[in-house]
């Protein structure tokens, strides 16, 4: 069994508030969770490959309590990202990395702005995100497509302390769950997402400095990314998942 890299402390973005989003919009439910298959409020863990078997990192769900997970990569700058479920919504708190020994850089998500199209309808739901969390994902999954339209500022502390405001709109189409092709675990039920990000410089989305695309499966009861391809069209996926 492979042995998970080592996690780095978190510290915590902020409290362990209880938010109580609800969808208050009628869908047709799956009766399928965002949970089961990126199993991220298990400890769960698994190591990216390309298509030639060329290893590319590590990645480790580690549940917090109250409905929160934060995911580790085995990235140079310890990249981690947590995650929570709120009402109906899986929501993206923030994210925390290490650029360097000593530098601790946290960044704490702010909704300014946010629609979900369902039922080929969009829908504000800003008011449900207003200076709180981004919503992520549906938790109990439509049965038909879906996509998020987020507009968000971003709050940088190093080592405790503000140093940086900017801000970014994020795409996200998920497709409804469909049995799929993976790189690796052969046909699986997945849940397809589609996304674009693009990452302002200043909070008055004045000097874009990144773009960027991904399309991703996670597989019913396996977990996150089984099958990935990147803006510069990388593909990636997982061969083995485990428990830790």
């Amino acid at each position: 069994m492979k042995k998970v890299f080592v996690l780095f402390i978190l510290v915590i973005f902020q409290s362990a508030a209880v938010y109580s989003q609800s969808l208050d919009i009628n869908y047709s439910k799956s009766n399928l969770l965002y949970s089961d298959f990126t199993q991220m409020f298990n400890k769960r863990a698994g190591a990216f490959h390309t298509q030639n078997m060329e290893y590319g990192g590590q990645f480790a769900w580690l549940p917090i309590g109250n409905q929160r997970s934060i995911v580790y990569y085995s990235t140079e700058d310890k990249y981690q990202e947590t995650f929570g479920l709120r009402g109906d919504w899986i929501v993206s708190e923030g994210w925390d990395s290490t650029p360097q020994p000593g530098i601790v850089d946290n960044y704490f998500v702010r909704t300014q702005s946010a629609y979900v199209n369902l039922n080929g309808q969009w829908h504000d739901i800003t008011s449900k995100f207003k200076d709180g969390p981004k919503p992520y994902a549906i938790q109990n999954l439509p049965s038909t497509d879906y996509a998020l339209y987020v507009v968000a500022d971003v709050i940088q502390y190093r080592n405790g302390v503000e140093i940086a405001k900017s801000s970014f709109i994020w795409y996200v189409h998920y497709s409804a769950p469909q049995t799929t092709d993976t790189l690796f675990v052969g046909r699986q039920l997945g849940l397809r997402q589609y996304e674009e990000y693009i990452a302002y410089k200043y909070h008055d989305f004045t000097q874009p400095v990144s773009k960027a695309t991904q399309s991703q499966v996670s597989c019913h009861g396996l977990g996150y990314a089984c099958w990935q391809i990147d803006s510069s069209g990388n593909v990636r996926g997982v061969p083995h998942y485990w428990n830790w």
